[in-house]
């Protein structure tokens, strides 16, 4: 039997569906690929809930979220008659989503994308919000339930079928277990889920044979988050990747588009096979940058798209911000600038909220274009050099003896209050408040270290993965933990977290952002000290 061999697509508005046809699970997976213009005014918001005419709901589909899985794993559907490999989780969907006596219509990527086609790839990847949008539903598949699972399964459905409203304690242990089982699926990681949730009319979880709608489980986490807020049982659960990656979602969904660098700071570390779908991926969901403006190509090298993207925010948008998501220097220095996402994020990005980091206040970036890519030269002022650095956190257990060093630390720098500390460890977005530190930090003796692990989640939002420094000028603050003493703090137009960076011979690289009390608020370009500074330009490999 042939291998099934794709037509090409006419149409700029055009994909194709899968008419999955119907059968039980023993029958051979069968289905038709035919072709569907999409209208060029897709559902917004406000028309999730569109009443379907007969001729409409004849012609709709729905629209599948899932994880890939193993390359390797293969099993071979017949399209058309042909042979068409799929990888085994999506093999495993297709039986349980497939009706045994109706067909079922469906658009699916792997199917309904000509994978091996980098130009057609790249073009509807650029429509996959339109895709999403379109769909009568969102399925999302979330695999074939283990045992473990089978009671958190239960729960959901009858707690959102209970009208008496059972406190989730109520329900065995089990139950809210398996529920942080559930959230280990690898589907939760993915880069890609977040735009085709966002797009979504209706969004329905399917977990083998068991479906419910998305606010099903929203009931659920609600009920969690409000326990643990008055009772603290269940932070386990509420720190699992998974469960804070479904609050990401959630609040994505109620908020529309955003700015493209609030999305890539809050997505960082999702997982993506291909590094630039994690710009792809949120390109129909950005407020300030469009697949007009940079459309997807997947024959353009990963290390030119996000070169692009870079020069695309600074000229365009005077924004010098991608800098700070970069990785801190590894094997590769030759371009330190250039965000890297070819590995998973060592430490997590400062403040999720962007804007509360003004270090460059209003100014543009003001770049020197013309040894762009090799070299980005930027205007800027080295305010300030690394003069002392404590231990690195890094061990979760050590959070409290972590802390106490870098607070004896902070008493060298002068000019250092108890306040400015506080600001430090929160990074000035998750600060501790006075009084849950004060005795500790006091009285270490008599304070019990639990004041400090209350304060856990938030301290590891900031402080993993980096170290706790004083300057020259008897400045404090956060900065990677591959920072070495006298390496720079440089203050850049369009920039508005202070960057560390490091001498070479007629350049310097970028170790990474830094928070330092004293110049997140502007104080370097525009505040009373900025008559001392002279900015230079700065030549960034």
């Amino acid at each position: 039997m042939n291998h099934y061999i794709y037509q090409p697509l006419i149409y700029d508005n055009q994909i194709r569906i899968l008419t999955l046809m119907p059968g039980y699970d023993r029958d051979a997976i069968e289905g038709t690929l035919d072709f569907k213009r999409l209208r060029s005014r897709v559902a917004s918001k406000t028309r999730r809930h569109k009443v379907w005419t007969n001729n409409e709901a004849s012609r709709a589909y729905d629209a599948l979220s899932y994880a890939w899985g193993d390359p390797e794993q293969v099993e071979e559907i017949l399209v058309d008659g042909k042979k068409l490999g799929t990888a085994r989780n999506l093999h495993t969907a297709l039986l349980r989503l497939r009706h045994p006596k109706e067909r079922r219509r469906l658009w699916i990527d792997a199917i309904c994308i000509n994978q091996s086609d980098n130009h057609e790839r790249s073009h509807q990847v650029s429509m996959m919000q339109k895709i999403y949008s379109a769909a009568a539903s969102v399925v999302v598949w979330l695999g074939d339930p283990t045992s473990d699972v089978a009671p958190t399964l239960d729960m959901i459905l009858e707690y959102n079928n209970d009208k008496r409203r059972r406190t989730i304690l109520s329900y065995k242990h089990d139950a809210l277990s398996g529920l942080r089982k559930l959230f280990q699926e690898t589907w939760w990681r993915r880069i890609w889920i977040v735009q085709e949730v966002v797009a979504a009319r209706a969004l329905v979880i399917v977990l083998g044979r068991t479906t419910f709608p998305w606010f099903c489980l929203r009931r659920v986490c609600s009920a969690i988050i409000r326990l643990e807020f008055s009772r603290g049982a269940l932070a386990p659960l509420l720190r699992s990747c998974g469960f804070q990656k479904f609050r990401d979602l959630d609040s994505f969904r109620a908020a529309g588009a955003m700015p493209v660098m609030h999305l890539l700071r809050s997505t960082r570390d999702y997982h993506a096979t291909d590094p630039r779908d994690k710009l792809y991926a949120l390109l129909g969901m950005t407020s300030d940058l469009s697949t007009q403006d940079l459309a997807p190509d997947y024959n353009r090298p990963v290390r030119k798209v996000f070169q692009d993207l870079v020069h695309f925010m600074a000229v365009r948008q005077g924004s010098l911000d991608l800098i700070c998501l970069g990785q801190c220097l590894g094997p590769d220095q030759s371009q330190s600038w250039l965000p890297s996402w070819q590995a998973e994020a060592g430490i997590k990005p400062f403040g999720r909220k962007v804007r509360s980091y003004q270090a460059a206040r209003d100014t543009q970036a003001v770049i020197d274009m013309s040894q762009f890519p090799r070299t980005l030269i930027a205007e800027g002022i080295i305010a300030d050099a690394v003069a002392i650095l404590g231990g690195s956190f890094t061990i979760a257990h050590e959070c409290a003896s972590t802390i106490l060093r870098w607070y004896h630390l902070s008493t060298r720098a002068k000019t250092c209050s108890y306040g400015d500390f506080l600001e430090v460890i929160g990074a000035g977005v998750d600060s501790p408040r006075r009084g849950r530190f004060e005795p500790f930090l006091q009285h270490p003796g008599k304070a019990r270290p639990k004041v400090i692990q209350k304060r856990y989640n938030a301290i590891n939002r900031t402080a993993m993965g980096r170290r706790f420094f004083t300057t020259k000028n008897e400045r404090i603050g956060l900065c990677p933990a591959e920072v070495q003493m006298n390496d720079k703090i440089v203050v850049l137009k369009g920039c508005q977290a202070p960057i560390i960076i490091r001498a070479r011979q007629d350049h310097w690289v970028i170790v990474g952002e830094a928070y330092v009390v004293g110049m997140m608020s502007g104080e370097v370009l525009s505040g009373p000290e900025s008559e001392s500074y002279r900015p230079i330009m700065i030549p960034l490999k």
